[in-house]
């Protein structure tokens, strides 16, 4: 039971985080950017809670009848708060099957892929944030309370978590990128953009499209970072593109962006020698003035 209260407690995070991130997309401005080609698949990671806090709805939800959108029950929390969907489907999820868990999480990640497609970002993460919600806790193997969960199902959740995770961090990604380099917002949402991928490569560290677009959001973040800390997210970039290209030789995408991490830091690099050099420089100027006026007061 208290393994149960645990992962409740951090789905409330993962989904309370995951609406807040929408609120602060939405407060930045959406700019919708053209849908993948139809073999491209959308994201997901997981969000800590911080943020302000909005109400967020996903038209025709799965599992919800025609005239019930828009219904609270009356133990759910007030409008408003995010906790508000998370009592929704924990209250659903009681007396379902682990069979069906699966089955609602595949319909809210297909809802989230039409959204995706449609250029309805804010849409489709709520219902990769959904479906999520429901699979999740089958992925763990601890997680065993009726015989009703077995292997099969964890392997199906995560498949289905795996993809999410790494179809959401496409959507952060993309809604990141439409945003100016000094907004306020898209440093917040491209670091969101790589927890979600690193969610994903939890449950499969090959993933390639996870890496990459990981790879991708840490490049962007050098855009607000200082040398130091550009450096380091770089070298992350980096290794997380050469894994990319240790798994597919002829990911064309992957060697362009290598070659732009690579140059970036090359230039980073170059820039804190040459301060280094100037600092050693005043350094040592000053320390041969100090000398000469203690050996003037010597004398």
């Amino acid at each position: 039971r208290r393994s149960s209260a645990r992962r409740g407690a951090g789905a409330h995070r993962l989904l309370g985080g995951g609406l807040r991130l929408l609120a602060r997309m939405a407060a930045a401005g959406q700019a919708a950017d053209s849908p993948p080609g139809e073999d491209e698949e959308v994201v997901i990671e997981e969000l800590d809670a911080n943020g302000e806090t909005a109400r967020t709805t996903v038209a025709g939800e799965p599992g919800v009848e025609a005239g019930e959108e828009g219904k609270e029950d009356d133990d759910q929390p007030s409008d408003g708060e995010p906790d508000t969907a998370v009592a929704r489907v924990e209250k659903e999820k009681r007396n379902m099957t682990a069979a069906q868990k699966i089955e609602r999480a595949g319909e809210w990640k297909t809802v989230g892929n039409e959204c995706f497609k449609q250029g309805e970002l804010f849409k489709a993460a709520d219902a990769y944030y959904h479906a999520i919600m429901y699979c999740r806790e089958l992925t763990s193997k601890i997680y065993t309370p009726t015989s009703e969960h077995k292997e099969e199902h964890r392997q199906a959740a995560i498949e289905l978590c795996e993809s999410a995770f790494s179809n959401l961090a496409l959507v952060q990604f993309k809604h990141a990128s439409n945003l100016p380099v000094d907004h306020a917002e898209r440093q917040k949402i491209l670091e969101e953009a790589a927890k979600s991928c690193s969610e994903a490569l939890k449950l499969n560290a090959k993933n390639v499209k996870a890496l990459f677009r990981r790879a991708q959001a840490r490049f962007r973040l050098t855009d607000g970072e200082k040398n130091e800390e550009a450096q380091k997210l770089l070298g992350e970039a980096k290794a997380d593109l050469m894994a990319v290209i240790a798994e597919d030789a002829q990911n064309r995408d992957a060697r362009a962006e290598l070659k732009s991490v690579q140059e970036r830091l090359k230039t980073l690099r170059r820039e804190a020698l040459a301060n280094e050099k100037k600092n050693f420089a005043f350094g040592s100027t000053l320390s041969a003035l100090m000398a000469k006026e203690q050996d003037a007061q010597n004398r």
